[in-house]
């Protein structure tokens, strides 16, 4: 087990603090002026949506802005900050890549794969070839541009109300950040709890904790969490989620006072923690950390399967199994390896089609005669179910999962209200954790999103303290 540097002092957490607030005011620059934190990267009076797929179960959206009355694919694209790479070819400009993915400018075509270029037809309610290249399309106000990185006749575009409801969930988030902290929750200082939901938030989206914040030079969201995880992270289900969530919004450096998902792993029993709930956060955890899971921590998630194919979350609480365990233990097995034909798989999914009502939507316990049932659909256990049924390789629009003519994407988008935010059960108005577990959900994101290696903040960053007498923490 790795072993962790104990703390010396207060002094010490305080000074690291210190530290990497320094290291990300310097790279706050360079963030655009907004009046509002909606995220544009751009300005002006008419908006459209760009919505990327890196690879399948990996896409993001972006809202961007404009003034003139149109403009072309290219220009859309190059409006959402994303780093892209063009080739001109005398016939006309290709993409090569988009943030990383793709090929050199000076290798347009490297891959059999390549950027499908697509618009949105409202009246067929489909992605359609435009015929032309980006360079001659033109994009209007409530346009949306799509992008995919595959063969021309393999894979498709989620829908684009789809990925238009987790980008108005997503701009609503932003909103709500604390301005004066970075961090989110209903205290006047937030609370490291919503705090790490909406890292997992934003990260499904492909935004960067160190940019998140709610104007231009507050704090960001990395320096809300960074100061606080060595306090938070003191439990496997906190270590593991939060280290979740770190990777996929892309943090900079693990604090050397902070725990690893690993440190709390027993190899005899094969244990974060005896309950479900922990161990599926605790090999989340690991693996975002791209550090390899034990086969006896998978073996003792699955050994905790109740004969009705799903999990509860505490062991001993007799409070019977329930989707949002179940749909977390699927997805940890299947980025485990646990193939999604496997017996554990299947019947988890069957154990999940049991929780589904005719809204589309599932409850959080599938069993009625439990004595803590409630029957209404709510947004967070369908959220979870969604992600587990993505991570399985199906479709949650289609199928199996149609029921009653609608299905669990139009329930999630259906929870949404005016402004962008969700409900947790319908009529009882904005809740936040409904907010930021749906949209990674909508993204088509499965867990965990993002694999990082993820070194300890150096020492050397107390010399740059020293050497900045302009700074005050």
């Amino acid at each position: 087990m790795r072993k962790i540097f104990p703390i010396i002092s207060i002094f010490l957490s305080i000074v690291f603090t210190a530290v990497f607030l320094l290291s990300v005011k310097a790279q706050a620059q360079g963030i655009p002026d907004h009046d509002n934190p909606s995220l544009n990267t751009s300005s002006g009076t008419n908006e459209a949506h760009v919505v990327v797929q890196m690879k399948q179960g990996d896409n993001l959206v972006r809202k961007i802005a404009f003034d003139e009355e149109s403009i072309s694919g290219l220009q859309a694209l190059e409006l959402t900050g994303l780093d892209v790479i063009t080739q001109d070819f005398g016939w006309g400009i290709a993409v090569c890549s988009i943030n990383g993915v793709g090929c050199p400018a000076d290798n347009c075509f490297c891959s059999s794969s390549f950027w499908n270029y697509a618009q949105w037809d409202s009246t067929s309610s489909a992605w359609v070839d435009p015929g032309v290249g980006a360079t001659d399309t033109s994009v209007y106000s409530g346009s949306v541009e799509g992008w995919r990185w595959g063969l021309w006749d393999q894979g498709s575009l989620l829908p684009a109300p789809q990925m238009l409801s987790a980008a108005y969930g997503t701009e609503w988030l932003a909103r709500q950040q604390n301005a004066v902290t970075g961090g989110y929750g209903s205290s006047p200082e937030g609370s490291m709890s919503a705090s790490t939901e909406s890292l997992l938030s934003i990260g499904a989206n492909d935004y960067l904790a160190t940019k998140w914040s709610r104007y231009p030079y507050s704090k960001p969201l990395h320096s809300y969490v960074w100061g606080r995880s060595s306090a938070y992270v003191d439990q496997p289900a906190e270590a593991g989620k939060f280290a979740t969530g770190f990777v996929a919004a892309q943090g900079v450096c693990w604090s050397p006072i902070a725990h690893y998902p690993m440190d709390f792993y027993d190899p005899d029993s094969g244990q974060y923690s005896e309950h479900s709930g922990f161990q599926v956060w605790g090999i989340f955890g690991t693996l975002a950390l791209s550090e390899t899971v034990p086969q006896k921590a998978v073996d003792y998630l699955k050994s905790q399967v109740f004969p009705d194919g799903g999990w509860e979350w505490n062991k001993g609480l007799n409070l019977g199994t329930d989707t949002n365990t179940t749909a977390l233990a699927l997805q940890a097995l299947i980025a485990s390896g646990e193939p999604p034909t496997s017996t554990f798989i299947l019947n988890g999914l069957d154990f999940l089609k049991s929780a589904q009502n005719t809204d589309g939507g599932f409850t959080y316990y599938a069993d009625p005669s439990n004595p803590y049932y409630m029957p209404d659909s709510d947004t967070n256990s369908t959220a979870y179910a969604v992600q587990a049924i993505y991570a399985a390789g199906q479709d949650p629009i289609t199928g199996t999962w149609i029921i009653s003519g609608t299905n669990p994407i139009e329930f999630i988008m259906s929870m949404q209200l005016d402004g962008g935010s969700f409900e947790w059960i319908a009529g009882q108005g904005i809740n936040l954790l409904a907010s930021q577990q749906a949209i990674p959900a909508l993204l088509g994101e499965s867990l965990p999103y993002r694999v990082m290696q993820m070194e300890q903040c150096p020492g050397a960053f107390l010399n740059i303290l020293q050497r900045d007498p302009t700074y005050k923490p």
